[in-house]
């Protein structure tokens, strides 16, 4: 996913996963609102996590572990265009780390709990 964006679209994506994951809201005098919410939930949806009407269960870890992996990979694109490598696709692993969080996440909360 981060190699199909534009170079200006990827530093924006970038900017917003490093708001979103300090705990800081996007601020609106440096464009139109965050797409990297949107973006995360989306791969999450396409990684297995189950949709329920017009929303999604997902639990917050769950949700921070995907914002942060897709940063990792954001970053690592930035990097690689920076220093003109060659065409790595970085999307396979990002989507194979993705699907595995979710099949941690879905028998996380099937386990049972201890009191």
């Amino acid at each position: 996913m981060p190699h199909a964006l534009g170079n200006q679209q990827l530093l924006l994506v970038a900017d917003q996963l490093h708001d979103l994951l300090a705990g800081h809201g996007w601020d609106a005098a440096r464009g139109p609102g965050s797409a990297a919410l949107p973006i995360t939930l989306l791969l999450l949806s396409k990684a297995g996590v189950p949709c329920q009407g017009q929303g999604m269960d997902v639990e917050m870890g769950t949700l921070h572990e995907a914002m942060t992996l897709l940063s990792v990979t954001v970053d690592r694109e930035i990097v690689r265009r920076m220093l003109q490598r060659g065409d790595d696709a970085t999307d396979p692993g990002l989507m194979q780390g993705l699907e595995e969080l979710v099949r941690y996440s879905q028998a996380s909360a099937k386990a049972p709990r201890l009191a």
